[in-house]
């Protein structure tokens, strides 16, 4: 309330309290009207402090719940772009290692990534889940390496016709039909696709061999490892530099 506005309520107070005297008490109006315009701005003061105090607690009130309105905005804006972005903690297995739980997810994100499922897409989803899952104890991620290298040999099956590792009875040496002496000498003859499905089984087996002999040492890798790594997947893909930083 303005100065002028305080003006203008006090003098329609006087002006009021002049009827109801001269109505009720003609003979003490004089001393009544004193005291009126005595007491009258102390009056509108005090009207005024209650109707300030009570504004600023409505003003107070609006922002506390303009805050909370931010607050929740915020908190499912968060849990949107989670959706969208990649997904650190994606799922959170303790142990043991919920193999089957982790697997029965994969045919649908090949699908949605991928637009095919195959043993080479799923191997892929496999990948890519894992890199999205957090691992919370060495035990998970060699679990998940088990599984994750028996999907790789499958996929490999599903490109060249037989097992990495029964190779040597599909090649020239056993077999007079086939025209390669390697592996690798397949892969380069039959193009790129095969060629990186090979490399991709032999970095898988290098990897996994790496983890189980990372979990043989007692390297802190918690604490050596960027949160983003800390993965079913960044920690065999990183047991390697551990074991040789620590060496």
């Amino acid at each position: 309330m303005t100065i002028e506005g305080k003006k203008k309520w006090t003098a329609a107070l006087i002006a009021i309290a002049g009827t109801v005297v001269a109505q009720f008490a003609p003979e003490q109006g004089d001393t009544i009207m004193e005291a009126v315009q005595s007491f009258a701005p102390l009056l509108m003061g005090g009207i005024y402090i209650v109707a300030q105090w009570a504004h600023d607690e409505k003003k107070e009130q609006v922002k506390i719940e303009a805050e909370k309105t931010r607050q929740v905005s915020a908190g499912n804006a968060v849990l949107e772009l989670q959706e969208d972005i990649y997904p650190l903690v994606e799922e959170a297995y303790f142990e043991p290692f919920d193999m089957e739980a982790f697997d029965k997810k994969l045919e649908a994100r090949a699908a949605n990534t991928y637009l095919e499922v195959n043993p080479i897409t799923v191997f892929f989803a496999a990948q890519d889940k894992g890199k999205a899952t957090k691992c919370r104890h060495i035990d998970q991620a060699l679990s998940y390496w088990d599984f994750l290298l028996d999907k790789s040999m499958k996929a490999f099956e599903h490109m060249y016709g037989f097992r990495l590792d029964e190779a040597d009875k599909h090649l020239a040496d056993d077999n007079k039909d086939c025209p390669y002496y390697s592996v690798d000498n397949m892969a380069r003859q039959k193009g790129i696709h095969f060629w990186n499905m090979l490399r991709t089984v032999k970095r898988t087996i290098k990897k996994h061999g790496e983890l189980e002999a990372l979990a043989e040492t007692d390297i802190p890798w918690q604490s050596k490892l960027a949160p983003s790594d800390q993965s079913l997947f960044g920690l065999g893909n990183l047991a390697g530099e551990l074991l040789k930083h620590n060496a």
